[in-house]
């Protein structure tokens, strides 16, 4: 996969950032590929991702709870979490991580993992994953194929690569 680049951003090794007034470099470092996700208010049963990079990660930029709500203890969707949920959890490491703004997780998508119940927490997160899919999808472009997303992508439909859903056909 191509590492991320940008007009602002050359190609090559390398990135930095500010943390307060201090900068830190990494100049030998590769950079992940152009692949991220924004979500709000994500929960997911446990589950594992197939993903060809060692680590993938999660950011919580924001999180806020609703004090306003009555709670019924019945209601599955409204129990009674101390500090809220939306929390991650890694089934394989037996960890929990409250969320909390500025969270930074790293994780092994292979891991068994998921979140908790939201239980009033609102959680907004920027993550950056390594799919297989994708990896998959570019490379059949790098071989010359055109992969394009088609009707019915992943209902295991005539010239519909059945690994990642996509329409697949040489040029």
């Amino acid at each position: 996969m191509p590492t991320l680049a940008s007009r602002n951003v050359g190609e090559g090794l390398g990135y930095k950032f500010r943390l307060g007034n201090k900068y830190y470099e990494f100049p030998l470092a590769r950079r992940g590929p152009p692949e991220g996700y924004m979500s709000q208010d994500y929960v997911a049963w446990a589950h594992k991702d197939k993903a060809y990079a060692q680590f993938s990660f999660a950011w919580c930029v924001e999180r806020e709870l609703d004090t306003t709500k009555k709670r019924k203890a019945k209601d599955q969707d409204h129990l009674e979490v101390p500090g809220g949920g939306g929390n991650f959890a890694d089934l394989t490491l037996k960890v929990l991580v409250k969320q909390s703004a500025g969270t930074l997780i790293a994780f092994k998508s292979e891991f068994l993992h998921g979140t908790t119940v939201l239980a009033g927490a609102h959680n907004r997160h920027m993550s950056i994953a390594f799919s297989e899919h994708v990896l998959t999808a570019f490379e059949k472009a790098k071989q010359g194929y055109q992969v394009i997303s088609g009707r019915g992508a992943g209902h295991g439909q005539e010239g519909m690569d059945k690994g990642t859903g996509l329409e697949v056909t040489p040029e």
